[in-house]
């Protein structure tokens, strides 16, 4: 595949195809990647695929753990979103991309991990779909995007004696 990089730093590869994404953990510099990735993506006609950990959630729904998520930072993950005209792909399989170490006896899951597009972007892929893999050796799930949907096998013709009955 030919990528062109048109930017790279410690947190953001942006190429011409896809963006993989590992978003800082400590929230303040998160606010700093996602002003870096609204500027990146002005374009709303270009075609643009981001996948990688985000270090946020879009919604509660996203977080099972001891603590809900401020609706603030979640606020400013979704106007980031929103003006980056970037959309959340759904993804089939695992619910929560991550999960922490227990503390107080209690595990956190959240999605973090996540394949943003636009919509150009779908126009060109409108039969890709995204899957959160099962959590294996890391505590992050491992994200799959498909380009094209998977080709079901044609069943197997049998004819029935009893279709000779019916006119």
């Amino acid at each position: 595949m030919d990528i062109s990089i048109k930017q790279s730093s410690l947190n953001l590869i942006y190429a011409a195809v896809r963006t993989f994404v590992y978003a800082q953990p400590i929230f303040s510099q998160r606010r700093h990647f996602w002003t870096k990735l609204q500027e990146l993506n002005t374009q709303q006609w270009t075609p643009c695929c981001c996948i990688g950990d985000f270090n946020e959630i879009l919604e509660q729904h996203e977080k099972q753990g001891l603590r809900d998520q401020p609706e603030s930072r979640m606020q400013l993950f979704r106007d980031c979103l929103d003006n980056s005209n970037l959309m959340d792909m759904d993804l089939k399989g695992c619910k929560f991309t991550w999960c922490s170490n227990p503390r107080q006896g209690q595990v956190t899951k959240e999605k973090l991990d996540k394949i943003l597009i636009n919509w150009p972007w779908r126009a060109l892929y409108p039969n890709s779909s995204g899957f959160a893999l099962p959590i294996v050796s890391s505590d992050h799930s491992p994200l799959l995007l498909r380009l094209k949907p998977l080709l079901r096998p044609t069943k197997l013709f049998r004819f029935e004696a009893l279709w000779v009955e019916d006119e």
